[in-house]
């Protein structure tokens, strides 16, 4: 069986978080520019940052990494990139690396639990996988208080785009949104369950990677 059968299957990504006490400056940064200021009745917001153009060649193999998790909120970083990948696949037909792929290759360069990956740690993952695109981020919120009519939810994440030949991040995007938004200003009812905010909030990322030049897999 080829490598592309073997993406064609289990679609999940590692469950494992990465962390470190030693954080990329960039990455950190930007966090920390996110974060000054923002507090539980922050308002929604989309932020999208590009520091490197895309390739412009089609993109049909990416790769979406665990999240980190800074949320609080029990697993949170997995629930968000399951449903992320999830969502980025629907959304552009992509072939993604399957978690046992994934697995043997942090096994072959001992890449652990707990460990943040640097651009050489991204570019030799994306090499050994044939992808080309690396994503991943931080889950900076995920509250769920109250219940039934009283129920409030947030989420907030920042997630970046990795070129799987160099390592380098290519596009940053920070959203945040609460379940009370979409009665607002999309006149949906009040979202009342996490699973159902993570995908818009997900949805309304990719949407706008797709509308800054990332293309869909047409094969």
């Amino acid at each position: 069986m080829t490598l592309i059968n073997k993406l064609q299957g289990d679609t999940h990504p590692s469950r494992v978080f990465y962390e470190t006490d030693k954080y990329n400056t960039h990455r950190l940064a930007l966090i920390i520019s996110l974060l000054i200021g923002l507090s539980a009745c922050a308002p929604a917001k989309l932020d999208f940052k590009q520091l490197v153009p895309l390739p412009t060649d089609t993109v049909c193999r990416v790769m979406v990494l665990p999240f980190a998790d800074s949320s609080g909120y029990p697993r949170g970083g997995m629930i968000f990139s399951r449903i992320f990948e999830a969502d980025l696949i629907d959304a552009g037909n992509y072939l993604v690396p399957s978690q046992g792929d994934i697995k043997a290759v942090f096994r072959l360069l001992k890449i652990y639990p707990r460990q943040e990956l640097n651009s050489e740690q991204i570019r030799l993952l994306a090499e050994r996988l044939d992808v080309r695109l690396v994503i991943t981020g931080t889950l900076l919120e995920l509250k769920e208080t109250g219940v039934g009519r009283d129920k409030k939810l947030s989420i907030g994440a920042l997630v970046g785009i990795y070129d799987g030949r160099t390592g380098a991040q290519l596009w940053t995007t920070y959203n945040r949104r609460e379940g009370a938004d979409y009665r607002k200003i999309m006149h949906f009812g009040v979202i009342n369950n996490i699973t159902q905010l993570a995908h818009m909030v997900s949805k309304e990322i990719i949407k706008t990677w797709f509308d800054r030049g990332l293309t869909r897999c047409t094969d």
